[in-house]
């Protein structure tokens, strides 16, 4: 065996070192470069084809790029051994993919209804936009319901897929609203001859066997003229149950489960709770009892509070991942009208997806009083959400009328009230989301004149939403099966044939959002400069956004803020939508090329971008955008920059969705004068706002590009990030503004929310007036308002070698890491701003989820005739648990480092002279997580699951086994 020649093996040591100091662990992502790239390491000097990369729209070579742009090709794909879900893929395949607005089928807790089973993404936790070929896709329609609003990614088959160019730089200029923290652009497969199947099984080891299932035929035909490219998968994830993982097992954190009630004692305000003897299903009723008399005979046993916590596990019924299920179909076209001077294109898409997730059946807290009592919790002591009141003399109940009345009903100062905890567990409540994506795009292009080329083109998408929402309780049959003694509320079970009956039923709605747009674009090269030719795009666009959903009528709120089924989400119908008309363009120029000799000045090149846009009811944006391009010496080393504004204009939903009435939550503030008022609740108006206005955002990104020649593929790009964020959607904090109108009153910058007798009465005159008022006469409006801001600061480095040996083979080896310096936001503009790097936050209005100081991603592929082998690390560097975050973040708690290792090896058939059945097959075989890593406990961030799953990998020690056949 040869030895490596020593300048490849010094360049192999330094690479490594520079990974260890950076804990750099990239993925083999090539900055602007795609799988039909010449090896790095040749020695021929290769003149790129000029193509349209993600974040231009003029033709360029994808060596001339100013812009930080990452393509993950086939391979790069093949090897995250991620085949079922783009959102987990590029988690995986890059780090810059970081915080809680990377939210995919983890979702499957509390939180379920804001992605309503769809995966959305984010770089760097900012804005991102998505696209498919370049152009946009319609937005998922859980946004109609309150949700988010994002792409689904979960709707977009991996088969499908050709590669995925990831901008990583504000593009507003470029593609419009939502490009604050960049582009992911998605292109299908097209051009393709021939055909290929192939499929995808894994199965992790952990409880449960988490498995994964795909399958999939690609292929197409071309004559001279004509190329058609058809790719068609079926999907199939397993859900992983939290029981099934240690980290989230057990989970208590509840008292409202079968056999616990509690004594609200109305003399000293004491508070008891007992547990039913196991060995009985339900006590005596009648209404004779004592609650003395109860513990005597053995049927009640009091317990602590904390015994009533750890009673029963949240864990048993409750998903940690939704299943998926997938079907899908691609199409893209292109035809050769008269050559290169006019040809027609398209593609199509039909996605179906089903995900499934559940939660612990609904809780039930059945008050036993008198009708009299009702005044006494309005009072003041306001009882648990979705509280129902049964007559003391309910036929159920064990106890004693004149004792819980203590024979003065109309004192509210003794008595007692009886609580039955329960709910029926055996009947989780399950959300299901059925959702089906259909887009068409098609158009022309051609060419005219000496370089000009034009495109006009038409995109229709249509995402409907079925959402249904099995075992919830009906109020009203539930009030009644109470009141007839049909229903226990003491019970453990309930008697044969009540459940599920009509007690259970269904929630549901239909959510549907559309896009159809018109785009039409000129580029050329009008004339040359001393450097080189100027290029130029010029283009327009018209698009028409709806968004429409009708829930049941169970979900809609009647006239007092009420629902037909107990705990559940209050759910809207809703119709709106908006045009868009955008006008952009673009300029390169190159200033200086290696011709010109100029000293210091190898290559200099600029390119000016502006784009305007005119919403409907919203107004007007304008943002630019300027990029440069400098070689000071010769090619091996670059310097690239950028600079521009981007925005992102407001949701449908919070623009014109509904108007929410209700009461605060419990507000405590020190009154004017002296004292305090303590937990106290308002009248509260809140909701959409047709006024909002979009969050703009100042980008701009400073970088080298590194390709020495003494290392040929060796390659080193770093590339610093500043994007500073304003205006972005949120509601003033009901505390703030209590305290600050008590305290100032017409002078707090509140004054104006606070308003007494109805939503449009007076409103505040002098301070003081709040802990002088009648709760019930003071509404606090707060619709939402452009008031949170945020700013970001970071550095990727990307570090890549590829070289051949003559005996053992080729080696790629590639870090990627992300590094935060700073990543503050401020909730309100009277608060400071908090900072989140080095710190997991959730379950907080503020929070932005895991944002680790350093992540970074590392793999080595080697190939050798028919094999080839792949070592990938993931790192993740240590936070503090603070809780929600912002002013309501805890005293900090360590969280551990997190580090995983995948493995994969593959064989190739068709590198041999095999058996010619055997020539199209290519097997792959890999383990991810292979130490089998749970993620770190982050409890108070993460309340539900204990961990933050957006971050680290819930599934485990995962093997699959990859096959395809081509033909």
């Amino acid at each position: 065996m040869n030895k490596l020649p020593e300048r490849k093996f010094r360049a192999v040591l330094s690479l490594f070192a520079t990974a260890s100091l950076f804990a750099v662990n990239g993925f083999a992502q090539t900055t602007a470069s795609s799988d039909n790239t010449p090896p790095a390491n040749s020695q021929t000097p290769q003149v790129l084809e000029k193509y349209v990369v993600t974040g231009s729209n003029i033709p360029t070579a994808a060596d001339a790029l100013a812009i930080p742009v990452t393509v993950l090709g086939h391979q790069q794909i093949e090897n995250t051994g991620v085949k079922t879900n783009i959102l987990d893929l590029l988690r995986k395949a890059m780090p810059q993919f970081s915080g809680n607005s990377n939210l995919g089928t983890e979702n499957a807790n509390i939180a379920s209804n804001t992605t309503y089973g769809g995966s959305q993404i984010a770089i760097h936790n900012l804005s991102t936009l998505v696209l498919i070929n370049g152009r946009r896709v319609a937005f998922d329609p859980a946004e109609g319901v309150g949700g988010y609003e994002f792409v689904d990614l979960n709707m977009i088959p991996i088969a499908a897929v050709q590669d995925i160019q990831v901008l990583t730089d504000g593009a507003s200029a470029i593609y419009g609203s939502d490009a604050v923290g960049g582009v992911v652009n998605i292109i299908l497969k097209k051009d393709y001859n021939g055909w290929e199947v192939g499929g995808h099984y894994g199965q992790s080891t952990n409880q449960g066997h988490y498995r994964e299932r795909s399958g999939y035929i690609s292929g197409g035909v071309s004559t001279g003229r004509t190329s058609v490219s058809i790719s068609a998968e079926y999907t199939q994830d397993d859900p992983i149950l939290q029981y099934e993982r240690p980290f989230s097992n057990p989970i208590y954190g509840t008292t409202y489960y079968p056999g616990v009630i509690d004594v609200f004692n109305l003399s000293d305000y004491s508070d008891q709770r007992y547990m039913l003897n196991p060995k009985l299903n339900a006590p005596p009723g009648g209404n004779q009892y004592t609650i003395d008399q109860l513990v005597a005979n053995g049927t009640y046993t009091p317990i602590t509070a904390s015994q009533a916590l750890h009673g029963f596990n949240l864990a048993n019924y409750t998903t940690l991942r939704t299943n998926l299920r997938r079907r899908s179909a691609v199409i893209n076209v292109t035809h050769d009208i008269f050559g290169e001077n006019l040809s027609a294109f398209g593609d199509g898409m039909f996605t179906n997806t089903f995900t499934q997730s559940q939660l612990n059946a609904q809780p039930l807290y059945p008050n036993l009083s008198d009708a009299y009592l009702d005044p006494f919790w309005l009072g003041g002591y306001p009882p648990p959400p979705g509280n129902m009141y049964l007559p003391a003399d309910t036929p159920t109940s064990p106890f004693s009328q004149a004792w819980m009345d203590q024979g003065s009903p109309a004192d509210y100062s003794k008595g007692y009230v009886v609580t039955a905890h329960n709910r029926f567990f055996t009947y989780p409540r399950i959300f299901q989301n059925d959702s089906t994506l259909f887009r068409g795009v098609g158009g022309l292009r051609g060419k005219f004149g000496d370089g000009y080329t034009w495109e006009v083109a038409a995109n229709l998408n249509r995402y409907e939403l079925n959402y249904t929402n099995p075992n919830l309780v009906n109020t009203v049959a539930f009030d009644d099966a109470l009141a007839s003694g049909r229903l226990n509320p003491f019970a453990y079970t309930q008697p044969a044939g009540v459940l599920p009956g009509n007690i259970l039923g269904t929630a549901f709605f239909n959510a549907v959002s559309t896009l159809n747009s018109f785009d039409a674009k000129v580029t050329g090269t009008p004339f040359t400069l001393p450097g080189g030719q100027l290029g130029f795009a010029i283009g327009a666009s018209y698009t028409r956004e709806a968004l429409a959903a009708q829930p049941d009528v169970n979900s809609i709120p009647d006239e007092n803020g009420n629902i037909g089924w107990a705990g559940a989400t209050s759910l809207q119908p809703f119709n709106s939508h908006r045009k868009i008309t955008a006008f952009y363009g673009e300029v390169t120029a190159p200033i200086v090329s290696p011709t010109m000799g100029v000293p210091a000045v190898h290559s200099l090149n600029i390119d000016l971008a502006g784009r305007y846009e005119e919403y409907t009811q919203i107004g007007s944006s304008e943002v630019p955008k300027v990029s440069l391009r400098y070689q000071p010496i010769d090619d091996q080393l670059t310097f690239r920059g950028t600079a521009g504004k981007s925005f992102s204009v407001p949701t449908l939903y919070n623009l014109y969705g509904p108007i929410s009435t209700g009461f605060t939550n419990s507000i405590s503030f020190n009154n004017y004068g002296g004292g305090t008022t303590d937990q106290i609740q308002f009248e509260s108006v809140s909701g959409s706002n047709p006024h909002l206005k979009p969050s703009t955002a100042t980008t701009w990104t400073a970088g080298v590009v590194y390709t020495p020649k003494f290392a040929p593929g060796l390659s080193i790009s770093i590339d610093y990030r500043q994007t500073v964020q304003k205006n972005l959607a949120g509601f003033y904090d009901q505390t703030v503004i209590a305290q600050s109108v008590e305290l100032l009153g017409p002078q707090s910058p509140y004054a104006g929310t606070v308003h007494f007798g109805n939503p449009n009465g007076s409103g505040v005159t002098a301070p003081g007036q709040l802990s002088k008022a009648n709760p019930s006469s003071v509404y606090l409006v707060t619709p939402l308002v452009n008031l949170a801001a945020q700013a970001v600061k970071g550095t990727d480095i990307t570090v890549e070698y590829g070289f051949d040996t003559p005996s053992i083979g080729r080696f790629d080896i590639a870090s990627t890491a992300n590094i935060y310096h700073s990543y503050i936001a401020q909730a309100l503009p009277t608060e400071n701003y908090f900072s989140y790097v080095g710190h997991a936050s959730g379950n907080g209005s503020v929070s932005q989820g895991t944002i680790p100081r350093v992540r970074t991603y590392t793999t080595v592929n080697w190939r050798y005739h028919a094999y080839n082998a792949f070592v990938g690390h993931t790192y993740v560097s240590s936070v503090t648990d603070i809780g929600p975050g912002g002013s309501a973040a805890i005293t900090p708690v360590p969280v551990a480092s997190y580090q995983s290792y995948d493995l994969g090896l593959g064989y190739d058939f068709s590198k041999l002279n095999a058996n010619r059945w055997l020539s199209g097959l290519s097997v792959n075989i890999g383990a991810n997580n292979v130490f089998n890593k749970m993620p770190p406990l982050a409890p108070a961030a993460f309340p539900d699951s204990n961990v933050d799953q957006s971050t680290y990998n819930e599934i485990g020690r995962f093997y699959y086994v990859d096959a395809s056949y081509k033909f």
